[in-house]
Formats: C-alpha cells, structure tokens, sequence
C-alpha cells in the first residue's frame, strides 16, 4: 500500500497538462515544468548513449569511405576528414536528442513574452560576448590553480594548442569548421532546440541552465567556463530578438577572432594577400581582447543594470515551486553523466 503511494505521489510530481490546451504559461503547474526538467534530462541521458553509438557507426563509415576513395589522403584532405567525422559525432547525438525535446514543447512557443530592445543593446551585448569569454578564460585558469593546490596535478590542457593544425593549409580546413560550422550548429542546438524547448520554465533560469549543458558539452575543463559564460549572451541575445540570426553572427566572429590569434603563425600562407587579412583579423582580436579584458568588470555590470539581463520570470501561482523544478533529480542527473565526458 505504502508502495502504491509512493508512485502515485511520482506520478502526480510529473503530470503535465495536454499542451496544446495551454492558453497562457500562468496555466502551467509546478507538475507541468518538473516533466519539462525531466524530460530535458532524459534527452541529456539519451544523448550520452547516441554519442557512444554513433562514434562507433561514424568511425566505421569513415574508415570505409577513406579506404575507398582515399587510399592516401593528404594532410588537408585528411584534416578534412578528421573535423567531418568530428562535427557528425558531435553534433548529429545532440540534434536528435533535442530535436525530440523540441517537437513536443514548441506548441507553446506563441505563448512565449516578447521583449522590447533599446537601440544601444546590440553594441553592449556585443561587448559583454568577448567579456564574458575573457571572464570565462580567468575562471578557467583560477580552476588549474586550484587543482594544481590541492591535488598537485599540472595545468588544465589547453585544447587548442593540442588541436593545433600541422601546416597553413589545414589550418585554413579547420578554421571553416571551427568557425563556420560550429557557431551554426551550435546555435541550432543550444539556442534554438534546447533553449527553445526549456522557455516555458522562465527565460532565467532556461538560459542559466542551458548555458551550463553548453558548457559542459565541450566535454572538458579547458572550454567549460568560458562556453558556459559566452552561452549566457548568446542565450539572452536569441531571447530578446527571437533569432538565432545575431547569435550565429556573434559566434562566428568571437571563433573566428580566438581561432585566428591563436594559430596566426600556422596559418600563413606566403601569400601576400592571405598573410595580410590573417595578420589584419589577428590585430583587430588582440585590441577586442585587450579592451574585453580590461572593461569586462564595467560591461558585465552594464550589461546587468542596463535592462538586457531582465527577464519575464516564471508567472503564475506557486512561482517558488516552480523555480524550484530546476533541480529535478534526472536533469541532476543528465548533468553528472555530461560532466563524466571530463574524466
């Protein structure tokens, strides 16, 4: 009997309404957001064994169309190759767990608050991009400091510098993927699907937590805080302008700029056009990252108080239960078997 009442009790957390009764998101229950975090969850879990089955898949796939059509590939066809395989393993899992997720929590995307925009936004959230990354990259390196105290361990790897390209023209392979691909894809995932899907619960808290999956989809500890904090603008930025537009626009420039700086040696060419556009990309992201680095504490305090940051909160009755579904215990969970992927 004792039993029977625990699951009724289960069942009664995690009903929801039939959606596309919905007429407004005050008509959501606490029960109704508790299913959207499970549910969200669930699809962080589902795409953990996606990923495991189809790097298998890819793998075999890619192995096979090599041998057939390139039995010597050359360093750029081969980088083509290795970033190709990449981008499907990563992002095909993520499209296909969140693409589910989105298909059932659309019907209330009419319901979703619009926002009015000042004129001086799109210049501050443009700023706060490059800042939030810069503050990212400190936390970052406070994180190796902290380990490096405790445990003793050496630095946290730089990823970039292990993923360097070998010579100028695969650089050139991977600055596309790197900084055309990705941003759109990205976008595509964690902006429009999941972030999309996630809105119901509140614009704060669907941006804090799907920011942090951001981050934590890089899968290590190199990217995470600098992701998790350019996640926050591009996911403030997709809800005030209902767009992904600005958001792919903004990622591929701050990946462009980082990609540029990073690998500027590697990637010149000879060519006195080409040398001269890296070197030119290369300067304007050093002055962007000087002027980041040292306005980051007055963009991010601009950024709070200037409006941008003020969201609609949840609405309806029982808000503080409603905030509290954030930590339903299978989203806890999907989050600790994406944050596995570290190890």
């Amino acid at each position: 009997m004792q039993e029977t009442n625990i699951i009724d009790r289960i069942k009664e957390r995690y009903t929801q309404y039939n959606l596309s009764r919905v007429e407004s998101l005050d008509m959501l229950r606490a029960s109704d957001l508790r299913r959207l975090c499970f549910d969200v969850g669930v699809s962080l879990v589902f795409l953990a064994f996606l990923e495991i089955i189809l790097k298998n898949v890819a793998l075999y796939l890619m192995s096979l169309i090599v041998n057939i059509f390139f039995s010597d590939p050359t360093p750029v066809v081969s980088t083509a190759i290795t970033y190709f395989y990449a981008s499907i393993v990563s992002y095909t899992p993520k499209f296909i767990a969140f693409y589910v997720l989105y298909r059932k929590y659309k019907k209330l995307g009419h319901l979703l608050p619009t926002y009015t925009n000042l004129p001086s936004f799109p210049a501050i959230m443009l700023l706060a991009t490059f800042s939030f990354g810069m503050c990212g990259s400190q936390i970052t390196e406070l994180i190796s400091s902290i380990f490096q105290l405790l445990f003793g361990t050496g630095a946290i790897p730089d990823v970039m510098e292990q993923t360097a390209p070998s010579d100028s023209s695969s650089g050139l392979v991977m600055l596309f993927f790197s900084a055309i691909v990705a941003p759109i894809c990205e976008e595509l995932i964690y902006r429009k699907l999941l972030l999309g899907s996630m809105r119901p619960m509140g614009d704060t808290p669907a941006i804090l937590v799907s920011s942090l999956i951001f981050g934590l989809a890089h899968g290590n500890f190199d990217q995470f805080a600098y992701a998790a904090l350019s996640g926050l603008v591009f996911g403030v930025i997709a809800v005030r302008y209902k767009s992904i537009v600005p958001t792919i626009l903004l990622h591929v420039a701050n990946n462009l700029l980082v990609s540029v700086s990073v690998y500027e040696q590697i990637l010149l060419t000879g060519n006195k056009i080409v040398d001269a556009v890296i070197i030119a990309v290369s300067t304007v992201a050093g002055i962007i990252t000087f002027i980041a680095y040292f306005a980051m504490p007055v963009v991010m305090i601009v950024f709070a108080m200037c409006g941008i940051a003020r969201l609609k909160p949840v609405t309806g009755e029982d808000k503080k239960e409603k905030l509290m579904t954030v930590f339903c215990p299978v989203l806890i969970f999907g989050l600790f078997v994406m944050l596995m992927k570290f190890a």
